[in-house]
């Protein structure tokens, strides 16, 4: 991988680098860790964009840039910590003082531990690179692809973390345009769906109903219900491919859950169809909720038709049975 820095005229071999200071692990390697699927601002471009923009040659700055953030849980507060470890446990160079330079600098890099000072250093303008912008719509799509990567929290929560960040940085930087988008996030309402059901297991019809909401709304909250006619069936552990999203357990009423969620903002109701039939059941189940909320909206999407014949249902009955053939089943509906 070789990334060419135009303010000082160089091309950057960052696979020399890694060979050069003895770290086993490739650029290849690197990309995949930060493009995986829940990283939409902390990914690869944010990496390079932070070395093309280096203002002098520095191998020790390059290797804290790319090691800084290769641990990324959002509900964590220890990420940086992590990302130093995997850094140490690939890099085999024995220069204890290198290592520990590379560990302050990922170490003063998060947010508790930044100050006004911080602005004279270097990785800090580097990392936080996007709050001296003057670019008004780079900020808006900087928050955009937060908030993405913030799903698996609490909108509300969401605000609160953002919204310190910023004024943080406003007290460091000065950047007016920082309490501009302090205002607009308190005021902003995000367009949340719901995705309730009772999910056991969650399969690929489900995810199929899930993708397609996604495209519809800034964010989809699952609710996984206990249904009353099934609470003596084997409980099944959600796919890891829904992990990055809020998921909430519920016992209570539908009803309940979206007088809750309401709190954060207008909430839509996602309802999965597989065909005519689920109509009827539908039809009703939105008659009885409008008798207790009249002003819900609802938004119905009817999965591929390659999914139509796969229920829950029908899962669990095939898993009762003794034939081979039910884990594979299983695995091709339920584990992606």
């Amino acid at each position: 991988m070789k990334i060419y820095n135009k303010i000082i005229k160089k091309e950057i071999d960052i696979d020399d680098i890694l060979k050069k200071y003895e770290i086993s692990l490739s650029s290849e390697k690197l990309q995949l860790i930060y493009n995986n699927e829940k990283r939409y601002y902390h990914n690869m471009e944010h990496i390079e964009s932070m070395i093309k923009n280096m203002m002098e040659y520095n191998e020790l700055l390059i290797i804290s840039i790319l090691f800084h953030n290769v641990v990324f849980e959002i509900d964590k507060d220890d990420n940086e910590e992590k990302s130093y470890e995997f850094f140490d446990k690939y890099c085999n160079y024995s220069d204890k003082k290198f290592k520990e330079a590379i560990k302050k600098e990922i170490l003063n890099s998060k947010q508790e531990n930044i100050s006004k000072n911080s602005i004279d250093n270097p990785f800090f303008k580097l990392k936080y690179n996007i709050f001296f912008t003057t670019d008004f719509t780079l900020l808006l799509n900087w928050e955009k692809n937060i908030f993405k990567e913030y799903q698996k929290i609490p909108t509300y929560i969401y605000k609160e973390l953002i919204i310190d960040l910023l004024k943080k940085m406003y007290d460091i930087i000065g950047n007016e345009n920082l309490l501009f988008m302090v205002k607009i996030i308190e005021n902003k309402e995000y367009k949340i769906g719901f995705y309730p059901g009772s999910f056991n297991p969650f399969h690929v019809g489900h995810y199929n109903i899930l993708q397609k909401a996604e495209k519809m709304f800034d964010k989809v909250i699952i609710g996984f219900g206990k249904n009353i006619d099934k609470i003596n069936n084997k409980k099944y552990e959600a796919p890891k491919t829904i992990a990055n999203r809020e998921i909430i357990e519920y016992d209570g009423l539908i009803i309940s859950e979206i007088n809750k969620l309401s709190k954060s903002g207008n909430i839509y109701l996602i309802r999965g169809l597989r065909n005519e039939y689920d109509l009827q059941y539908e039809e009703n189940l939105r008659n009885a909720i409008k008798d207790f909320i009249p002003e819900q909206n609802f938004v119905y999407f009817f999965c591929d038709k390659e999914y139509e014949h796969i229920s829950s249902g029908l899962i669990r009955d095939i898993m009762t049975r003794g034939d081979e053939i039910n884990k594979e089943y299983f695995n091709k509906y339920c584990v992606f």
